[in-house]
């Protein structure tokens, strides 16, 4: 739980969707809904004023992921060179499907100085990821993520470790140690992550009434322009301002968000539409942990 009811006076990670577009549609992904959802999406200058505002804020944390495939944006690798070299390196992150990968793109991440680089797999089996993921090779996914660390080995890439994810829920939650133990012999750090049902399925994780530091850390905005409270809200139910007509800065300090992390000090989370029905509630950060859950 966050210690000592302390909102920080400036916004500790900045999350920017820079895409909607994705190959895949997956059956624990609303992309269809969030498609529907979005206005002109932000233009390369604007998302690198965004990156650049985030370092004058002293933001401790930036990725470019929220919904849809990030290396589908053809400027991906210049906001990832801008937001490494302003803000320095190991506060910079992406995560990708892992269906796109090739020698040229694992040149630019290292051209680009690297991120914090998730791959989303979510299954062990060819059965299970295939169910999960249609019309997508497993095999493939899994060649490709062994060629990019197979490439960091040939080029004695140290310190450096890409981080293998898996959304646990009831398509996949058999294959979770597989998974485990496959991806442990390999140079990465695997994730366990627990689903919250925003596909449709059956959630895994358990809400609570404590502070969410989703909420009181973060800003989240959507590709067109928007900020909202939380990557949940990809429908813009709760948008706290637009970047296209504020700055950072000052959305962060507006009345409307101030109002909503207060909201989670005084028990009145639930008062805040978005957070009476939803099932994350990240009080701290192993509480979406599969085998914490599982434990619990």
């Amino acid at each position: 739980m966050i210690q000592g009811n302390e909102i920080p006076q400036y916004p500790k990670q900045i999350h920017i969707e820079i895409t909607t577009k994705c190959n895949l549609s997956c059956i624990i992904c609303p992309i269809q809904d969030v498609r529907k959802n979005r206005g002109d999406s932000l233009t390369d200058d604007e998302i690198i004023s965004l990156i650049r505002q985030a370092a004058d804020l002293g933001v401790e944390y930036i990725d470019f992921v929220n919904y849809g495939e990030p290396l589908l944006h053809p400027g991906w690798f210049d906001f990832v060179s801008l937001a490494n070299f302003i803000m320095g390196q190991g506060r910079v992150g992406m995560v990708t499907n892992g269906t796109i990968m090739s020698q040229d793109i694992a040149e630019k991440f290292l051209a680009s100085r690297f991120c914090l680089l998730y791959f989303s797999v979510d299954a062990f089996t060819k059965e299970t990821y295939e169910r999960m993921r249609p019309g997508i090779d497993r095999d493939q996914v899994y060649e490709n993520v062994n060629f990019y660390l197979e490439f960091l080995n040939k080029r004695h890439i140290e310190n450096y470790r890409p981080i293998i994810a898996m959304t646990v829920c009831d398509y996949n939650f058999h294959e979770v140690d597989q998974f485990v133990e496959y991806w442990r012999k390999r140079r990465v750090n695997e994730r366990t992550f627990l689903c919250t049902g925003r596909g449709g399925e059956k959630p895994f994780t358990i809400p609570n009434l404590n502070p969410c530091s989703i909420l009181l850390d973060g800003m989240w905005i959507l590709n067109d322009g928007r900020c909202t409270i939380c990557c949940e809200d990809w429908r813009g139910i709760q948008t706290v301002g637009d970047v296209r007509q504020d700055s950072l800065r000052n959305i962060w300090n507006n009345e409307l968000f101030w109002n909503f992390r207060t909201k989670q000090f005084e028990q009145k989370k639930c008062d805040i539409e978005l957070c009476k029905n939803c099932h994350t509630s990240m009080d701290i950060g192993a509480h979406n942990n599969y085998y914490n859950w599982k434990l619990g």
